[in-house]
């Protein structure tokens, strides 16, 4: 299971003991958790989510040879925008590729 603090919350507490914000976050996500919690790893990545968003889903940097940049400042913070923006970007290197196809 992975709980993920919010912007705000992992803001507040980045300087505060790793230990000790993830009780907090296992506190507040007891009433889903199911059962007892036996192991715990908490990580903090400072630039983990963009302050900006651009409005296309990738970025081709170079034709030749073919370039593409995919991530979570394409698409939307959180997995889900950084699957959607790979997607993207699979999509565009088919599509620009020599003897490319228009679909996966």
């Amino acid at each position: 299971m992975t709980i993920h603090g919010t912007a705000d919350f992992s803001l507040a507490n980045w300087e505060r003991d790793r230990h000790a914000s993830g009780q907090d976050l296992l506190e507040a996500a007891e009433p889903w958790l199911g059962g007892a919690v036996t192991e715990v790893q908490v990580h903090g990545w400072r630039f983990s989510k963009p302050t900006a968003v651009d409005e296309n889903r990738c970025l081709v940097l170079n034709q030749s040879p073919l370039l593409v940049m995919a991530g979570d400042v394409f698409a939307g913070p959180r997995v889900e925008g950084a699957a959607l923006s790979g997607r993207a970007a699979a999509e565009t290197l088919q599509r620009l590729a020599p003897g490319g196809s228009s679909g996966l």
